[in-house]
């Protein structure tokens, strides 16, 4: 625990923004933090919050996974946020174009340009007809823009998480005026007690991880779309030691390299329910390659998912290792 004036944490913060908001707040009481909240406090004066963004500050340590959140369920009634409603963190990553656009008005440097558009993305999520006063938005670092958003207690996920796939498309299409970055755009599990909340950050983050090596062009991501990338993730080590790994060594040639054509043919033909003509029009391969390809990797592996679904369901599985291990690059497809 520290115990430190606020004059000390304007000093060792040094920004004359962070000053005026907790001299605001607090008159230069002294305060009793921890250092996981002092580490927030640094992250705060590092990106100059306005003074009378308090709604912020809560956002930023509820996504923390330390802290004290007794304090803050009585910061949400002080802001009038109803703590026992269901809530959601929705990541938007930003990948900014490196252009003459930043330089062009008011010879604005490159980072004076990035930040005046993020502030404008961040306006545009805000005034969305999808938020309420419940819902916090706001420029989080590492070019993301993060959204807590909130959903009366119901028993029906399926139809919040419906909706939840809805409010992403609709922010993801209003974003799409920017023409300074390319945005993706994904969120974590409901989340009935703001303690867990941090959860819900880090699971959509994950799925944006997930999600760009997964279709690197698509950029909207849903679990279901991601479904089998995302299982690989959470798969028990003993299934990729005793299942994937065996199975790769046999599909290595002389010289070490994997014969990623078979997994991507076979990936296309279970895609397409063992469809030849189906698997023949997404992969661009004449159906002889195919029949080829499907012969040479029952050869080698044994597995034919048209006759087995676990070899098929193994072929999917196989299929999402070469792709998060950088050996399918779906951005080129």
């Amino acid at each position: 625990m520290h115990i430190i004036s606020i004059k000390k944490a304007v000093k060792m913060c040094k920004t004359t923004v962070f000053k005026s908001k907790w001299v605001v707040l607090y008159t230069m009481e002294m305060v009793n933090i921890t250092k996981m909240e002092y580490e927030a406090l640094k992250s705060l004066a590092n990106v100059q919050l306005s003074s009378d963004n308090q709604r912020e500050r809560l956002a930023r340590l509820l996504l923390l996974s330390q802290g004290d959140h007794s304090k803050y369920i009585s910061m949400m009634n002080k802001l009038e946020l109803d703590s026992s409603l269901l809530r959601a963190v929705i990541c938007i990553k930003l990948k900014f174009y490196k252009t003459s656009y930043f330089n062009i008005n008011l010879s604005l440097g490159y980072q004076s340009s990035m930040e005046a558009i993020l502030e404008e993305a961040v306006k545009i999520i805000n005034q969305h007809h999808h938020l309420n006063n419940q819902d916090i938005a706001f420029a989080y670092d590492d070019g993301y823009i993060v959204i807590i958003k909130s959903f009366l207690p119901s028993g029906d996920y399926a139809r919040i998480y419906l909706a939840l796939d809805k409010i992403c498309e609709d922010l993801y299409v209003a974003l799409e005026e920017l023409k300074a970055f390319e945005h993706s755009i994904a969120y974590g599990n409901l989340h009935s007690n703001v303690n867990t909340l941090h959860k819900s950050f880090e699971e959509a983050k994950e799925t944006i991880r997930i999600g760009e090596k997964t279709d690197a062009v698509k950029r909207l991501y849903v679990l279901e779309d991601i479904l089998f990338d995302n299982v690989y993730h959470h798969l028990n080590p003993q299934i990729i030691n005793k299942l994937i790994a065996p199975t790769l060594e046999k599909l290595k040639k002389k010289d070490d390299t994997i014969r990623i054509e078979l997994i991507t043919c076979a990936e296309a033909f279970v895609d397409t329910c063992m469809n030849v003509a189906a698997t023949s029009k997404i992969s661009f391969l004449h159906r002889n390659t195919i029949a080829t390809r499907m012969d040479k990797l029952e050869e080698l592996t044994g597995l034919d998912p048209a006759n087995h679904f676990k070899d098929a369901f193994l072929i999917k599985i196989l299929a999402a290792h070469l792709r998060q291990s950088g050996y399918i690059d779906e951005s080129s497809s």
